[in-house]
């Protein structure tokens, strides 16, 4: 499956079952705390993460926020 992430095309291993966005974050490492996940152009919920399924050609942004003066 070809993806895009943050701009840079990325290829995953195909798997019987298409990986969520929860998956994609757990085997990235990130910390979901301050993190904000869009897909397609659509800000997905931390709460919708797991049931929102990646698919051939998707665009995923992740931004974190961090706080400062």
């Amino acid at each position: 499956m070809n993806i895009t992430i943050n701009g840079e095309p990325e290829t995953m291993p195909t798997q019987t079952a298409a990986p969520s966005l929860a998956q994609l974050v757990e085997a990235r490492r990130l910390p979901a705390a301050n993190l904000v996940v869009e897909l397609n152009g659509k800000i997905i919920r931390q709460s919708d993460w797991a049931a929102a399924t990646l698919a051939d050609g998707d665009r995923v942004e992740f931004l974190a926020f961090v706080g400062g003066g």
